[in-house]
C-alpha cells in the first residue's frame, strides 16, 4: 500500500477513535444534542438549527440552507408582534431567562426580547409554528435575559414545547392540545395551566408551580425539583414519578 494513503488511514481511524470517545463521554456526563454547539472566535455554530431546521447560524447572522418552506422571522429592534391564527405550534428554549408569559389585548402574539440581547437569539417561523431559541452557548453564569411574550386570553395551541435551564418563568395562562415541559435549575409558576390532550414534564432541579390546572394524560417526571398543582381538573391517566424530589398535586 502507498505510504502515503497509509498514513492517511491511520489519521482517519484515529480520529474517528477519538471522535467517538469524545461524544461517548459527552454522553455520560450529561450532554444532549441542545447543547451540540461549535464556537468559532466570538460566534457559535449552533448544532440543533442545522438539523432540526435547515440552517446555520453564527452569532447574530443566519445563514439558510434550505429556506424552501422556511423563513427568518424578523424582530423589529427586539420586538415581535405576529397574528395568533398564524401560529399553531410553540417551539421554545431558552438557556437563562427571565420569561413573563402574559395576555396580549388583542389577537396578536408579541415577543419582546430585554434591549440589546436580541442578537443571541434565533426567531423563526416555519409554516404554522413559532420558534424561539436562546442559541447562546450552554455555560455557567450566562445572563439572566427578559423575555416578555404576549398571547391572546383565551388563545389555545395546537402544542407547545418549552425547554428552560435556569432563571424564573411566570405564565399567567398558556394553553394547549400538548404541552411539553423540561425545566432545569430555575423556578417556574403558571397561575392557569392547560393541557387539553396531554401534559408532559420533566423537572430536574428547580421548582414548578401550577395554582390552577385542566389536563388530560399526564406524565411527570421530578428529578431533585418540586412540582405542585394547587387544584387540579385531570381528565386522563397520570403517571407521576419523583426522584428525591416532592410531587403534589390537589385533585
Amino acid at each position: 500500500m502507498n505510504k502515503f494513503i497509509r498514513v492517511m488511514l491511520i489519521t482517519f481511524v484515529t480520529c474517528l477513535a477519538v471522535g467517538g470517545g469524545l461524544l461517548i463521554a459527552g454522553i455520560a456526563l450529561g450532554g444532549t444534542w441542545n447543547d451540540a454547539t461549535v464556537e468559532i472566535g466570538d460566534d457559535q455554530y449552533d448544532m440543533r438549527n442545522l438539523f432540526d431546521h435547515g440552517f446555520l447560524k453564527f452569532g447574530g447572522n443566519t445563514h439558510d440552507a434550505d429556506d424552501s418552506d422556511m423563513s427568518e422571522t424578523v424582530l423589529t429592534n427586539n420586538e415581535l408582534t405576529v397574528a395568533a391564527d398564524e401560529i399553531r405550534d410553540l417551539d421554545m428554549t431558552l438557556r437563562s431567562c427571565e420569561l413573563q408569559v402574559s395576555p396580549s389585548e388583542d389577537d396578536q402574539i408579541r415577543l419582546e426580547i430585554e434591549d440589546g440581547q436580541e442578537k443571541h437569539f434565533s426567531v423563526r417561523q416555519k409554516g404554522g409554528a413559532l420558534s424561539i431559541n436562546d442559541s447562546r452557548k450552554n455555560k455557567n453564569h450566562l445572563k439572566a435575559i427578559r423575555v416578555n411574550l404576549q398571547i391572546p386570553e383565551d388563545y389555545v395551541f395546537q402544542s407547545v414545547s418549552m425547554t428552560l435551564g435556569a432563571g424564573n418563568v411566570r405564565l399567567e395562562r398558556l394553553a394547549a392540545n400538548e404541552i411539553d415541559i423540561e425545566g432545569g435549575a430555575g423556578k417556574i409558576e403558571a397561575e392557569t395551566l392547560i393541557a387539553k390532550d396531554e401534559l408532559n414534564a420533566e423537572i430536574g432541579a428547580g421548582d414548578f408551580y401550577i395554582k390552577s390546572a385542566s389536563l388530560g394524560e399526564t406524565d411527570i417526571e421530578c428529578g431533585v425539583g418540586k412540582f405542585e398543582i394547587g387544584s387540579c381538573e385531570l381528565n386522563g391517566d397520570a403517571d407521576i414519578s419523583g426522584g428525591v424530589g416532592d410531587v403534589n398535586i390537589g385533585i
